[in-house]
């Protein structure tokens, strides 16, 4: 058994080697903890320095380049996207800046990167337009899936226009054409300026007015090729489809002329 000892007064007597080992642990504890916050210190100030230089002037926005596209300014990119001068390059999103520059109206598909320290490349794809529609006393260009993408003060010579529809503002898109678009977008180019309108009968049949007053039954908007070829080979042999005259391509293998002589 140990005895504990104790002065002539009552006191615990602690030895020396026992109190300079506690002294020890007590500074070994101290050091530790110092050696904590100095850390911890240190980290706090590696941080606070890292968020500053992040929102410092030195990376920041300052060159943004722009490519790809025949319609969208460099401006009109900067504006819709965010990316004017002095804005923070940890603050541009690529993902968010696509969503926003897609929703121009001219752009089917944006690619937006960041080039540390100062610089943002936009790659821009434009929209075809196929067809336009009537807009008031204008025309508007629209693409495939009835997107509308810019307002005409006149005709585009090169575009048919979709018979019965209108346009709203530039970004909408024009309801109830399916047929109409995808006879639009499958129209071959040498055909482009021979066709002045697309419209539909009431069973959903597509026609096609061309400039010279002839009228073509295309049938249901399917086929396409085979019956664009068929109504090649028919006009190759007519020369011309006059006013008045009206070519049945809706079975490609079997076309039909009315009337059938003094057409052309």
């Amino acid at each position: 058994m140990s005895s504990t000892l104790r002065s002539s007064d009552g006191r615990v007597i602690v030895p020396a080697r026992l109190r300079r080992r506690r002294v020890e642990v007590r500074r070994d504890q101290g050091r530790r903890r110092l050696r904590r916050l100095v850390t911890f210190g240190v980290l706090a100030l590696i941080v606070a320095g890292g968020w500053a230089l992040l929102r410092s002037p030195l990376l920041a926005v300052d060159e943004v380049t722009v490519s790809g596209s025949a319609h969208v300014e460099r401006a009109e990119v900067v504006t819709a996207g965010g990316l004017g001068p002095g804005t923070a390059m940890m603050d541009v999103s690529p993902g968010r800046v696509e969503t926003r520059l897609e929703a121009l109206p001219w752009i089917a598909r944006a690619k937006v990167s960041r080039q540390w320290p100062n610089r943002v490349q936009v790659t821009l794809v434009d929209r075809k337009p196929v067809a336009q529609v009537a807009a008031g006393r204008s025309f508007a260009l629209v693409d495939d899936s009835g997107r509308v993408l810019q307002t005409l003060s006149g005709r585009a010579a090169d575009l048919p226009l979709l018979e019965g529809r209108h346009a709203a503002e530039p970004g909408d898109r024009i309801a109830s054409a399916t047929s109409l678009l995808a006879t639009a977008a499958a129209l071959p180019s040498v055909y482009r300026k021979q066709v002045g309108g697309i419209g539909s009968s009431r069973d959903g049949s597509v026609t096609l007015t061309l400039t010279d007053g002839g009228v073509v039954d295309l049938g249901s908007s399917d086929d396409f090729a085979a019956k664009f070829a068929s109504l090649s080979a028919v006009l190759d042999h007519l020369g011309s489809l006059g006013a008045g005259c009206r070519v049945d391509v809706s079975v490609p293998t079997s076309p039909t002329l009315e009337p059938e002589y003094g057409c052309a």
